[in-house]
């Protein structure tokens, strides 16, 4: 798992839900779950740095024949306690801004890390980022 401990009562429960509704009150009222989610999402990424080149061969990434996006992928973490699954959400058709991961912030736990290369994959590339992004 990416959180090391079970996450405190306070961090988790109704009260949780309505302090910590975003990035800057996540840091301030819920400390422990914002540091197992930052920590979750660099593991993402660095999982997402590995796969990318066993796939290197499979898509064109760039010139006249290009079959896959690549627009960056960013980590976000979603804070609607009612909903407990990762997803992807696409940028526009020019990559403009990045492409969202969403990772369910009120989980009990993060993880587990044995599943993440598959739910990467199925996420981000060649996933639902290929699969959903572009033109």
């Amino acid at each position: 798992w990416h959180n090391s401990a079970p996450f405190p009562a306070n961090e988790s429960d109704e009260r949780a839900h309505q302090a910590c509704r975003d990035s800057d009150s996540a840091k301030k009222n819920c400390p422990r779950r914002w540091a197992a989610v930052v920590k979750w999402g660099e593991y993402i990424n660095e999982v997402m740095s590995m796969i990318a080149p066993k796939i290197r061969s499979m898509f064109y990434f760039s010139g006249p024949k290009i079959t896959a996006p690549n627009c960056p992928i960013q980590m976000w973490p979603h804070y609607n306690p009612s909903n407990g699954a990762m997803y992807f959400r696409p940028s526009d058709s020019n990559c403009t801004k990045p492409c969202h991961f969403g990772l369910p912030f009120f989980l009990k736990e993060y993880g587990p890390k044995f599943q993440e290369w598959s739910v990467i994959g199925h996420e981000s590339r060649p996933g639902h980022h290929t699969q959903m992004q572009g033109k």
